[in-house]
């Protein structure tokens, strides 16, 4: 579903437009004249509905990169899958890298999203390195689209904005930061903060 030009949502889930499978968050496909990346990946639970939109949306011999905002399983636990078909470089947070890296359901908070059903219990995040490490200040290249990082901690640890025009507009992709209409989320996880979250938002 394109947006504007060079901005797509080929993920979304039962929290937005029910395009792909219901535990997928927004996944977002940025694409310039030569390149395109992906940001975040869905849970990676029945990825078919999501490949057909990625590949619906663009020339994968285009994709280069997969962005992850952050940990959480409903955007990184389809990394690895995505990684592999699509021979994608994985960009993060160092916090993410680590967790993700090593599929450490505590650090991932997600012992505690299945226990209160917020995925199903047989659910396994599979493992996926991230190639590079980024942080506040970095930019990250989709061709000629400058994506600038923006630390914004609060609603987990190691939370990643990313800021750049595309498509003639300049843009936020602030992952679960704010949602629709200015809304916050506040989970009872071990690494969300109320303080860090009203921080990143100002």
């Amino acid at each position: 579903m394109q947006l504007w030009p060079g901005v797509s949502i080929v993920g979304s889930g039962r929290n937005g437009f029910n395009l792909t499978n219901s535990f997928d968050c927004h996944v977002y496909l940025i694409e310039s004249e030569d390149e395109a990346a992906l940001i975040d990946a869905g849970a990676g639970i029945d990825l078919q509905p999501l490949l057909r939109e990625i590949e619906a949306a663009v020339d994968t011999s285009k994709l280069r990169r997969l962005i992850l905002s952050h940990k959480h399983a409903d955007h990184a636990g389809g990394a690895a899958y995505l990684k592999d078909r699509y021979n994608l470089e994985v960009i993060g947070s160092e916090h993410t890298a680590q967790v993700v890296g090593t599929a450490d359901e505590e650090r991932l908070s997600l012992v505690d999203a299945k226990q209160a059903g917020g995925y199903p219990s047989d659910y396994v995040f599979p493992a996926c390195p991230v190639d590079r490490i980024v942080k506040e200040g970095n930019t990250i290249s989709v061709g000629s689209i400058q994506l600038q990082v923006v630390e914004t901690p609060g609603h987990c640890e190691g939370h990643l904005s990313f800021l750049g025009e595309v498509g003639g507009r300049m843009s936020l992709f602030s992952s679960d930061s704010i949602f629709h209409g200015g809304r916050v989320v506040w989970q009872t996880t071990y690494d969300c903060s109320v303080q860090e979250h009203v921080a990143s938002i100002r």
